[in-house]
């Protein structure tokens, strides 16, 4: 009897201890007072297993049932536009480039190579040899104010000789009354060449010349004396500056002249009535010139 009794007590005991584990267990309330070991884990409570969804659905099914088909494929989502690029700015210059150093280029075989430019002479100073026959004694200075233009200047003392007198003078019994003059040139020339004054030329000119011309002097005699004339002249040429400066040069031209004649010196008109004739003279206005000029450049 008592076996029987100890058998049912066991029997039920395993069933409250089934009970209790498919039940969820409650977590036990918190004792009003403190655990006397504070340093014990409180125990975490089991959890239970929940079958999934999946499972159960592929347990209910029956196993002859046809597979389900597979999920359409997902349409592709839509392209995202694209926006442009944003330009980017351009770096601001620095204050101050490094200077780049050109590449050097190997110089072509075929290519010309130019001589380098002559040095350029902008003064020039030069006499005249050929008016040294003609009694005129001067020079000549030129100065390049910029490459191809210059600007002449020219100063002479004219002197007059008997020979030269007596050359132009037709007759006898004249006297001299001529005394030296200074005279000279201030004018403008074009030259071809940049190295100075140099190649050919074309130039115009203000021109100071004395000259002579006979009249009656008080003595009842003819006399030849000396005054100015002033005119204009052209003149087209060549000159050379050869090495060390020697300069050379010469050309041609022509001159125009304004002057009046000399007054006769004042006599009664009886005596001026029996005054010889005065000589013959020549008196052109308009005469050619001949250059010839020496110096040097620098």
């Amino acid at each position: 009897m008592r076996w029987i009794v100890a058998l049912v007590v066991a029997v039920a005991a395993l069933g409250a201890d089934a009970t209790a584990d498919a039940a969820p267990r409650r977590p036990k309330a918190r004792a009003a007072t403190p655990h006397k070991n504070p340093s014990k884990a409180r125990p975490t409570p089991r959890k239970t297993r929940t079958p999934s969804a999946s499972r159960a659905a592929r347990a209910a099914a029956p196993k002859n049932a046809p597979e389900p088909p597979p999920p359409a494929a997902a349409a592709p989502p839509p392209a995202a536009a694209v926006a442009p690029p944003e330009s980017t700015p351009a770096p601001a210059p620095s204050a101050v480039a490094p200077p780049i150093a050109p590449a050097p280029s190997p110089a072509a075989p075929d290519r010309v190579t130019e001589p380098p430019a002559p040095d350029l002479a902008r003064v020039t100073i030069t006499a005249n040899p050929l008016a040294l026959i003609i009694g005129r004694y001067g020079a000549n200075l030129e100065v390049l104010v910029a490459p191809h233009h210059a600007v002449v200047v020219s100063g002479y003392m004219q002197t007059f000789s008997t020979p030269l007198l007596r050359t132009l003078a037709q007759g006898t019994g004249w006297v001299d009354a001529t005394r030296p003059l200074p005279g000279g040139e201030l004018g403008y020339r074009v030259y071809s060449s940049r190295a100075g004054a140099a190649g050919l030329f074309a130039g115009a000119s203000f021109v100071l010349m004395p000259i002579a011309y006979p009249r009656l002097g008080a003595s009842m005699k003819p006399e030849i004396v000396s005054y100015h004339a002033h005119g204009g002249a052209l003149d087209v040429g060549v000159q050379a500056i050869l090495r060390g400066g020697i300069t050379l040069g010469g050309g041609v031209g022509v001159m125009a002249l304004a002057y009046p004649r000399p007054e006769n010196a004042s006599l009664p008109d009886e005596i001026a009535a029996v005054a010889p004739p005065l000589p013959t003279f020549p008196a052109p206005r308009i005469l050619p010139r001949l250059l010839l000029t020496a110096g040097y450049s620098f």
